[in-house]
């Protein structure tokens, strides 16, 4: 990669580390939606084989979730957003189901895991665009079946792992359809994105890699992108977590929808060339 290119690579991966920050502490997601298509591609860019290249951008965007997620957890805490009871008993079927999210991920063929990538973000993009909040609220009176509530953690956990996110696009519908507040609900869900980060980034790094030969890699996991783009996410979660609290969010959701929606058409469409 040549001095042009490495400045390129950073000014991108900065830009994107801000976008995910602001992304994570608005909508409570840990920001992997934007992080891993970003990152697949700045990769690709920098002569990264498709199959590395995928596996890296899920594994380095569930460690850069983990301060993002801190980052924004602690600023919901500060709003009384963050309910401990349900941390504490999601805790362990979060963290068993992200550990074996990543295994699964480093078992599949990089193609396969961009098609499960842009299936999910299709689904997350139309749930955003068609579910309107009063049909939520209607449901979030009746709390969900006992069994749904003991199996949602875990598998929130397994498929944000395979998917490099930080599982606040699963876990605050989850949360909401178990009765809690939307804003208590996105608080929540930051602090599970790290439940979710620190397991799975865990396996990834201990992953002996065919990456060997992409500059900043270790395992799974590119150090020298995690470098770039943590300090830009825990500078702008922070601030996307205000306007959290201060904003009617639902045009930003239609808006971030679309975008998610393009993301899905072109990570499908490029698994299947």
């Amino acid at each position: 990669m040549s001095s042009f290119e490495l400045i390129g690579f950073a000014a991108a991966t900065v830009a994107a580390g801000a976008a995910t920050g602001l992304i994570a502490g608005l909508f409570g997601v840990g920001g992997g939606t934007v992080m891993v298509p970003v990152l697949f591609a700045l990769l690709r860019a920098g002569g990264a084989p498709a199959d590395v290249a995928m596996h890296m951008a899920a594994g380095t965007s569930l460690m850069t979730i983990i301060p993002t997620s801190l980052c924004s957890w602690r600023a919901h805490a500060r709003h009384g957003a963050v309910d401990g009871r349900i941390l504490r008993r999601w805790a362990p079927s979060v963290t068993i189901g992200a550990a074996l999210g990543a295994a699964i991920a480093d078992r599949l063929p990089g193609a396969d895991l961009q098609l499960v990538f842009g299936v999910f973000i299709l689904v997350v993009a139309l749930t955003m665009i068609f579910v309107r909040p009063r049909a939520v609220s209607a449901v979030e009176r009746r709390p969900a079946p006992l069994i749904v509530r003991r199996a949602a953690p875990a598998l929130i956990g397994l498929i944000s792992a395979v998917a490099g996110i930080g599982g606040g696009s699963l876990s605050v519908p989850a949360l909401s359809f178990s009765g809690v507040p939307i804003h208590r609900a996105v608080g929540t869900a930051a602090a599970v994105g790290c439940l979710i980060g620190v397991p799975a980034t865990v396996i990834f790094l201990l992953t002996p890699a065919a990456a060997s030969g992409v500059p900043g890699a270790v395992g799974y996991v590119n150090v020298l992108a995690f470098a770039l783009l943590a300090p830009a996410t825990m500078l702008m979660a922070p601030q996307g977590a205000k306007l959290a609290h201060r904003l009617p969010a639902l045009k930003l959701r239609r808006l971030f929808a679309v975008f998610l929606l393009a993301v899905a058409v072109k990570m499908i469409a490029g698994a299947g060339g």
